[in-house]
C-alpha cells in the first residue's frame, strides 16, 4: 500500500469512527478496554474517540501512539473483530463535536 493509499484509509477509518461514536453518544454505557502504554482502563460511549489506526500487530500500534501522543490523550484499545485481536489507536475522550473535528484535523494533516 502506498503511503498516499495508506493517508486515504487512515482518513477514512478516523470518519467512520467519529461517526459511529457519536451514534453511540448517549446509547447505553459500553466499555472497551485500552492500554494507555503501562496503565489499564475503560472507556464509556458519550464521549467522543478520534481513531487514527488499527493494527494487528501491538508494535505497530504503540508506533502511532508514541507518534500522535503530542496531539492529546492517546491509547491503544484492544478489540475482538471476528476472532481477531485489533489494537486500535485512539485520541480522547473529547466532550464536543467541534473539538473532535479539530483534533481530526490535526491528524489527517499530520499525515
Amino acid at each position: 500500500m502506498t503511503t498516499t493509499a495508506a493517508h486515504r484509509l487512515s482518513t477514512l477509518l478516523a470518519t467512520i469512527v467519529i461517526g459511529l461514536l457519536l451514534v453511540g453518544c448517549g446509547a447505553q454505557q459500553r466499555t472497551s478496554s485500552y492500554n494507555d502504554g503501562g496503565t489499564s482502563g475503560h472507556y464509556r460511549a458519550g464521549r467522543i474517540f478520534i481513531q487514527a489506526g488499527a493494527f494487528s500487530v501491538p508494535d505497530n500500534a504503540q508506533r502511532l501512539r508514541s507518534r500522535i501522543a503530542l496531539l492529546g490523550s492517546a491509547q491503544v484499545m484492544t478489540a475482538s473483530i471476528n476472532g481477531i485481536e485489533m489494537y486500535r489507536v485512539g485520541l480522547g475522550p473529547l466532550p464536543t463535536v467541534e473539538q473532535a473535528d479539530q483534533l481530526l484535523a490535526r491528524v489527517v494533516d499530520g499525515g
